[in-house]
């Protein structure tokens, strides 16, 4: 593959796996560096990407979902929920800035574990069925449906009590 290929690639691809990333971490800076990492991964792993396995774009996001689960084995606790901070995307230019009903969602977000934000974005933000999402992650449709449900149960939860 040529370089004019693996540009085209990275343009079509960029903003998915960063808000991938973003939607996981819930912190720009984070989400840049994990979205550097995965096209790094792209870059030497390009000739072991089949076509007939899967699309592009689920090989890149397999591989952010690698890159990402790396990084969280590799991480340190941080901070209590309750002292989250969701933290707006660093350039304007380049990524989307949250409005107060995405702002609010994003906040919900953050009461998730990253593994249940893993599976509302892939659900409701790359509208991806129940079936590619357990085939992505290696589980079962019926564990993704359970998870998904209890995971916007808990997000429901969360904004009836900011709600009161």
């Amino acid at each position: 593959m040529d370089d004019r290929q693996l540009e085209k690639l990275y343009r079509e691809n960029f903003q998915r796996v960063y808000n991938y990333a973003y939607y996981r971490l819930l912190n720009a800076a984070e989400a840049e560096d994990a979205t550097s990492a995965v096209f790094v991964k792209v870059v030497a792993n390009i000739d072991k990407f089949d076509p007939s396995k899967a699309s592009f774009s689920t090989w890149v996001t397999r591989i952010a979902h690698n890159v990402l689960i790396d990084g969280f084995r590799t991480r340190k606790p941080v901070v209590a929920l309750d002292n989250v901070v969701v933290d707006e995307p660093s350039v304007e230019d380049d990524y989307p800035v949250l409005d107060d009903r995405q702002e609010r969602v994003a906040k919900l977000l953050a009461n998730l574990s990253p593994e249940d934000r893993e599976l509302v974005y892939l659900k409701y933000y790359q509208g991806k069925k129940n079936v590619e999402i357990a085939q992505l992650l290696d589980m079962n449709p019926s564990t993704v449906a359970t998870r998904l449900r209890r995971a916007l149960q808990a997000m429901r939860a969360h904004a009836e009590e900011d709600a009161s």
